[in-house]
């Protein structure tokens, strides 16, 4: 054996300038504390038991675009999608000693097909941000397969939705999983409207989306304002001065009627809707209005007051 380990340095150019490392050599090392961004320049030096350089070379420039750390938390990001984004958070030790980072891709063609399939079952679904796998990849580039280790709940996926939802949307808003040819709807998560963020805890990754959800029946269904006061700013501002019928599934026919029974406006909603913006409500006169709304059957019945 004409060279052995011993003790070696690192030198790495940062911003112009050197920062040594000492360390006691072995076949493999892990770099911590690098940052995002910056490029680190990496040389390697044998030397013999005798203390001579005995060879050495410069390995490639490594520009650092993700964190590879597992000894402190770690956070990975998706912003496919125009006014949301996604952020994993992976806890210290979560997968003990080995170095792993994480990624977000598109479908493959397979998986594409079943989340085609899977939207099919729930006509009427809104993927807000989503579908796309989300990914724990190893020092050698292998996706990790394997998340028994995990502690329940040990991952945090978190999204950020978009301004543009109604209070209606929200309701049906959902972190989905795609198992199989069907999405599993998470129904243990928080959400904080005002922050426009909803997160839950996973013990592993897979395909997620983050989708408002169609509404099945007519029990969910609700006016606001109500009272509906025409004009005044502090009760909402649909265009219009009209209301929001909210919690609508997909379909359904809706009819509106003054106290006398008098059918004042009926109207079907999209079938890919949750929410109707009535504008015609700015024009009622003072009163209490009865609204019927159908589907599949059912009637639900509520009644609401304008308030001049």
């Amino acid at each position: 054996e004409p060279y052995g380990f011993a003790v070696s340095s690192l030198t790495a150019v940062f911003s112009g300038s050197d920062f040594r490392q000492e360390w006691v050599s072995s076949p493999e090392h892990i770099f911590r504390d690098l940052e995002r961004g910056v490029t680190y320049w990496v040389g390697v030096e044998v030397i013999d038991r005798a203390g001579n350089s005995a060879w050495s070379d410069t390995l490639s420039a490594l520009t650092l675009t993700e964190k590879y750390y597992v000894e402190e938390e770690f956070e990975f990001y998706d912003e496919a999608f125009p006014g949301s984004s996604a952020r994993v958070v992976v806890p210290a030790g979560t997968f003990g000693d080995n170095p792993v980072r994480g990624e977000v891709r598109d479908l493959e063609a397979a998986e594409a097909e079943k989340a085609a399939e899977a939207d099919s079952a729930l006509p009427g679904i809104r993927h807000v941000a989503g579908p796309r796998r989300y990914l724990i990849i190893d020092a050698d580039g292998n996706p990790v397969s394997d998340f028994s280790g995990v502690p329940e709940g040990g991952i945090r996926m978190v999204f950020e939705f978009p301004e543009g939802l109604s209070r209606s949307d929200t309701d049906n808003l959902r972190i989905i999983k795609l198992e199989g040819e069907n999405w599993r709807v998470i129904e243990e998560y928080d959400i904080n409207r005002q922050e426009r963020v909803i997160e839950t805890a996973l013990s592993g990754l897979s395909v997620y989306s983050l989708a408002v959800l169609p509404f099945e029946t007519v029990s969910g269904v609700y006016v606001y304002p109500n009272p509906l006061k025409p004009g005044d700013p502090d009760y909402g501002s649909v265009s219009g001065g009209g209301a929001v019928i909210a919690g609508v599934p997909g379909g359904a026919y809706l009819r509106v009627f003054n106290i006398a029974g008098e059918l004042v406006d009926e109207f079907k909603a999209d079938k890919d809707a949750t929410s109707f913006n009535w504008e015609n409500a700015g024009g009622l006169a003072s009163g209490v209005y009865i609204l019927a709304v159908s589907h599949n059957g059912d009637t639900r019945v509520i009644k609401f007051a304008v308030v001049r």
